[in-house]
């Protein structure tokens, strides 16, 4: 939480604290009434929904990741039953390398994924189809294949969710305004903080930096795959990795 002492931070709130000052200063001190809590709860409820929507696509997409992994491990307890001793080291390295190509691919600063980084997919996913309809040659009956088909296309339908979940975050539009609207109603209560004189300064100073802090956490999240402390890790691809190695 070192992140909340930036500077940044105090800047708005400060702001916030001096025109509740200068208000309890000059006397000009009303209470707004329910108009004025209708009009920030409502604000304040709108921006709820954005920062409940970043989360959630964060969730989102530890689903699919486990879709993945699921997938990935039962594809190679079938390569280990049916594979040749020959053919299985093959396979069993293209499903070590597909975690690494996805974390490149969803690492990228970028929010939109590079043509040629898809096409590294498309070919990892090539390179599994080949595998899998080569599976019918060592004894697999149509019937599990038919299966392990249904495996290889929800792991395309998990990756295509992830990057999607990576270029498409909560609308930029709605999060700024929501983000102005919130620091101005707060400043334009500073007549109902002086209300409460002195105390009414603090006030003004913390609410306005728990919403300057909130907004600023919502941009870190809408980004899952980030280097951010809350953000998906991929130290799991070494242990998967070792799991692969039976």
């Amino acid at each position: 939480m070192n992140f909340i002492f930036h500077p940044k931070f105090f800047f708005i709130p400060a702001i916030s604290a001096l025109a509740t000052w200068a208000c309890y200063a000059h006397n000009i001190i009303f209470e707004m009434g329910v108009a004025g809590n209708v009009a920030f709860g409502g604000i304040f409820f709108t921006f709820a929904i954005t920062i409940g929507t970043a989360n959630r696509r964060r969730f989102e997409a530890f689903d699919e990741i486990a879709e993945l992994k699921s997938n990935i491990l039962s594809l190679s307890d079938v390569y280990i039953r049916v594979l040749p001793e020959d053919k299985l080291p093959i396979a069993m390295d293209d499903l070590r390398t597909f975690f690494p190509v996805i974390h490149s691919v969803l690492n990228q600063k970028k929010f939109s994924v590079e043509t040629t980084t898809l096409k590294h997919i498309d070919r990892a996913f090539k390179s599994q189809l080949k595998t899998i309809l080569n599976l019918r040659n060592h004894g697999l009956k149509d019937p599990e294949l038919a299966c392990i088909m249904q495996w290889h296309q929800r792991m395309r339908f998990s990756m295509e969710r992830l990057i999607s979940i990576k270029e498409h975050n909560t609308p930029l539009t709605l999060r700024r305004f929501v983000y102005y609207a919130l620091l101005v109603t707060v400043i334009i209560m500073s007549p109902e903080f002086a209300h409460l004189k002195w105390l009414g300064i603090v006030t003004a100073f913390l609410i306005t930096f728990m919403v300057v802090v909130l907004v600023s956490i919502q941009e870190m999240i809408e980004d899952p795959f980030g280097k951010a402390t809350d953000d998906i890790r991929f130290e799991f691809i070494g242990r998967i990795q070792e799991r692969l190695m039976r």
